[in-house]
C-alpha cells in the first residue's frame, strides 16, 4: 500500500478504524482477520506519514499481538512508548508488557513494574492487581507500599478483576510460620511507619490470637479509633 502526497490523515485514520473493527469481528487466527489487520496497519501508517499525531494504541496492538501473522516488537514498542509518554494508560500497560518480555526493548522487570503502576495510576483497570502485588511485596526492586497496594487491590475488586475473597486471601491471610512476636512487630511498623492501619490490624489480630497482651491492647485501640476497622459504637 503506497503512500502518496495526497493522503489526508483523518481520512486514512478513519479507514484504518473501519478495517480494525472488521479485524476484531473476524474469527481468531483466520486469514480474513490477518488480511484486515494488514489493511488496518497500512492505513494507520499512512495516516502517521500524512501527519496524524493522535494516539496509536490500536496500531501498536496489531504489531505486538501478531495480528498480521508475526510480531513486530520494535515498531509496537516504539508506538506504545510514544503514547505512554503522552499519558495514555493502555499504552503504559503495553510498555510494561514489552519491558517484562523484552519485546522491542531490553528486558527490565523493575521498569516494567514501574510502568504497571503508572498505568494503574492513570486508570487502566487491567493493571490494578499487578500494581497491587508489586507494591505489596516490593517486587523487582519496587519500594513496598502496602497502603497504595491495598487501594489498587480494592479497585481491582470494584472493577471485577478479582473477588473480595481473593482480596482477603491475598491481603489479610497470615502464614502459620509467623510467630506472635513477629506479627506484633509487623503490626507496629504498619501502624507507626507506613500508617497502613488495615495492615496493622491484620497483624495485631494474629498476634492477639497468639496471646500477646500488647497486641490485644493495640487491637482494642484500633477498634476504638475506627482505624483499619469499623469503629465500635458503644451504647448505654
Amino acid at each position: 500500500m503506497a503512500f502518496t502526497l495526497f493522503d489526508k490523515p483523518d481520512k486514512c485514520f478513519s479507514e484504518a478504524e473501519s478495517y480494525f473493527k472488521l479485524m476484531k469481528s473476524s474469527p481468531q487466527g483466520s486469514q480474513e482477520r490477518k488480511n484486515y489487520a494488514r489493511k488496518a496497519a497500512g492505513m494507520y501508517e499512512r495516516a502517521i506519514a500524512a501527519g496524524y499525531a493522535g494516539r496509536n494504541d490500536k496500531l501498536a496492538y496489531i504489531y505486538l499481538s501478531g495480528e498480521i501473522g508475526e510480531v513486530d516488537g520494535d515498531r509496537g514498542y516504539a508506538l506504545s512508548r510514544r503514547d505512554a509518554e503522552d499519558g495514555i494508560a493502555v499504552a503504559m500497560n503495553n510498555v510494561a508488557v514489552c519491558l517484562e518480555r523484552g519485546l522491542g526493548c531490553a528486558k527490565d522487570r523493575n521498569l516494567a513494574a514501574q510502568w504497571y503502576i503508572k498505568a494503574a495510576e492513570a486508570g487502566y483497570s487491567g493493571c490494578y492487581w499487578t500494581a497491587a502485588q508489586n507494591l505489596y511485596e516490593g517486587r523487582f526492586g519496587i519500594r513496598k507500599d502496602t497502603l497504595r497496594a491495598r487501594e489498587f487491590g480494592r479497585k481491582a475488586v470494584e472493577k471485577g478483576h478479582k473477588s473480595q475473597k481473593e482480596y482477603d486471601d491475598y491481603f489479610n491471610s497470615v502464614p502459620e510460620s509467623v510467630s506472635g512476636a513477629e506479627a506484633f512487630s509487623k503490626g507496629y511498623e504498619a501502624w507507626n511507619t507506613a500508617k497502613d492501619y488495615e495492615e496493622a490490624v491484620k497483624w495485631y489480630r494474629y498476634a492477639s490470637r497468639e496471646g500477646l497482651p500488647g497486641a490485644q491492647c493495640n487491637l482494642g485501640l484500633a477498634y476504638a479509633l475506627g482505624k483499619g476497622v469499623e469503629k465500635e459504637a458503644f451504647e448505654a
